[in-house]
Parts: C-alpha cells; sequence; structure tokens
C-alpha cells in the first residue's frame, strides 16, 4: 500500500515553482545556472535534491513557464513570457504558488 502525499511537500513544491520564476525574473537576461538556484533555495528553507529540482524544472518547462538549456552537467534556466506573467499573477497555475500583492 502505497502512502499517501505529504500536503506540505506539494505546498513546498508550488513555493519552490514560484521562488524559481521570480528569482529568474529578477536575474539578467532572465537567464540562471541551476546550481545557483539550488544553493539559493536552501537559504529560503525550500531544501530539494538537485534531481528533485531538475524534475520540478523539466515540469515548468513542460507548461512553458521556462526554457532549459544543458551542456554536459550544466543546465541553465531562462524565464519565458508566460513564466514572467505568473511571477506576477496575470496567469495563475496549479504547479505555482499565486504571488501576494506587492
Amino acid at each position: 500500500m502505497k502512502n499517501a502525499p505529504n500536503p506540505m511537500d506539494e505546498i513546498k513544491k508550488r513555493h519552490r515553482a514560484l521562488a524559481i520564476l521570480q528569482q529568474l525574473e529578477q536575474s539578467p537576461r532572465y537567464r540562471m545556472n541551476i546550481d545557483v538556484l539550488f544553493d539559493w533555495l536552501d537559504n529560503l528553507a525550500l531544501t530539494v535534491t538537485r534531481d528533485r529540482l531538475v524534475t520540478e524544472c523539466r515540469a515548468l518547462e513542460g507548461v512553458g513557464f521556462l526554457v532549459t538549456e544543458e551542456s554536459g552537467e550544466v543546465v541553465v534556466l531562462g524565464l519565458t513570457e508566460a513564466g514572467r506573467d505568473v511571477c506576477f499573477g496575470h496567469l495563475l497555475s496549479d504547479l505555482v504558488q499565486r504571488p501576494g500583492p506587492d
């Protein structure tokens, strides 16, 4: 019998997705190395394994919120227009926590 998913894990996942998109929005050329994001998420108490981070970023890429560029072990993420819309709450998604008012 499989254990039920932990609701807190889903909450953290949505907050992590928003944090990733917001950080990309603030980055030069809307791009960032995934390893930098990995370390930054730890500072936000949204720690995750690198494999899990890659999986979550692929899910965001799958819905068109970001793009990934890979060269060997190096992964660079880039924000799309749809991802930017999510950052500002102009577009809503079940994968991403809705941003609060500024």
